[in-house]
């Protein structure tokens, strides 16, 4: 009996070593998101596919839209924009070795289809930036390269590429009716 109770102790030591293990939260695999400035002094979004590119700057209070010729924007279209900007997700990891065109045109994110959206918080330092592809086949990611990591792809969440690829017009502030 003294043998079996040493038995069955050990298999209670082992199992519960294996409990243990199975309730330690593993490291989180999410990459991480790159902080998104708290003021925004000017977006960009450019691309070989966009008519025409969007710059946007801001004096702190009002947008304006650098299209020619320079003009006021949709304040109010900027405003739900960066809102969107702030909340996307890095959420996966999709790809560490996109280093042929190949790959890239399958996420379009190679060179003709890619859409380069930057952000700066002060025009004088380097912008936040992002490298965007098409929209994920659920419609609710987009896939992303970052210039810090060129050869990642990145599933994100929190923006579609029609957001990005929206006509000028909708970013020009609306014009006063003429009195008349």
């Amino acid at each position: 009996m003294n043998k079996s109770l040493k038995i069955l102790g050990v298999a209670f030591l082992v199992m519960s070593f294996i409990w243990a293990l199975t309730q330690t939260p593993s490291p989180s695999t999410k990459p991480e998101t790159p902080a998104f400035p708290s003021t925004v002094e000017q977006v960009t979004i450019t691309g070989k596919t966009m008519i025409t590119p969007v710059e946007l700057t801001s004096d702190g209070s009002i947008w304006t839209l650098n299209a020619p010729p320079p003009q006021p924007a949709n304040e109010a279209f900027v405003a739900e924009f960066i809102k969107e900007l702030r909340n996307v997700r890095l959420e996966t990891v999709l790809s560490r070795r996109a280093m042929s065109e190949d790959i890239l045109e399958m996420f379009q994110l190679d060179t003709a289809h890619a859409l380069t959206v930057s952000v700066w918080a002060d025009k004088n330092q380097k912008p936040l930036v992002w490298w965007v592809g098409k929209n994920a086949p659920d419609g609710l990611h987009i896939y992303v390269r970052k210039p810090s990591d060129p050869t990642t792809v990145f599933l994100a969440k929190g923006m579609r590429r029609e957001r990005l690829e929206t006509p000028i017009e909708k970013w020009q502030a609306a014009s006063p009716e003429p009195k008349g």
